[in-house]
C-alpha cells in the first residue's frame, strides 16, 4: 500500500491533528476549481467556509467531515500536493531522527550568512571579489553559503 493510499484510508479527524497535513489539505481545498472553500484552523480545531453561507444553511460538522472524506480526500491523494506532503513528512521525520539532528547541527556549523546590499558593496568591496564562484544573482538577497559546493538563496 502506497503512502497516498494510506492517507486516503485514514480517518480525516486523525489526519487533521497533523498541522502539516492541515496546511497541505487547506491549500488543496482552496484551489479555484471548487466553488465553496472549507478552511480548517488547527489551533481551535474549527472549520470555516468561504464564501460564508447563510446561517440557516450552516452545515453540520459531522456532515462536512463525511463529505470531505468522501468527495475531496481521494482527489487530494492523487495530486502533487499529496506527494509534496509525503516528502515533507519524510524530511521532518529525518530531521527529528538522531542521524538527522547530527547532520543538521554539523551543517549549521558550516553556514555563513551575509546580507549583500548595494551600499555595503560600496563600503566593503564587492562580495564577488571574495567569492568568485558566486553568480551575479546574489544582489539584494540573503545568501546562505555552505562549505558544501553550491549555494542556496532565499
Amino acid at each position: 500500500m502506497s503512502s497516498a493510499e494510506i492517507i486516503g484510508s485514514t480517518n480525516l479527524i486523525i489526519l487533521l491533528e497533523d498541522e502539516v497535513f492541515a496546511d497541505f489539505f487547506n491549500t488543496f481545498l482552496s484551489l479555484p476549481v471548487f466553488g465553496q472553500t472549507p478552511f480548517y484552523t488547527v489551533e481551535n480545531s474549527q472549520w470555516s467556509l468561504w464564501p460564508e453561507i447563510p446561517c440557516n444553511l450552516i452545515a453540520k460538522y459531522k456532515g462536512l467531515l463525511t463529505w470531505l472524506e468522501k468527495c475531496r480526500l481521494p482527489f487530494f491523494c492523487k495530486t502533487n500536493l499529496c506527494f509534496h506532503y509525503i516528502l515533507c513528512q519524510e524530511f521532518i521525520s529525518f530531521i527529528k531522527s538522531p542521524e538527522g539532528e547530527a547532520r543538521v547541527s554539523l551543517l549549521k556549523s558550516n553556514w555563513w550568512w551575509c546580507w549583500r546590499d548595494s551600499q555595503e558593496d560600496d563600503e566593503i568591496g564587492s562580495t564577488r571579489n571574495l567569492f568568485p564562484h558566486l553568480d551575479n544573482n546574489c544582489t539584494g538577497r540573503i545568501c546562505m553559503i555552505c562549505s558544501v559546493p553550491g549555494m542556496m538563496s532565499f
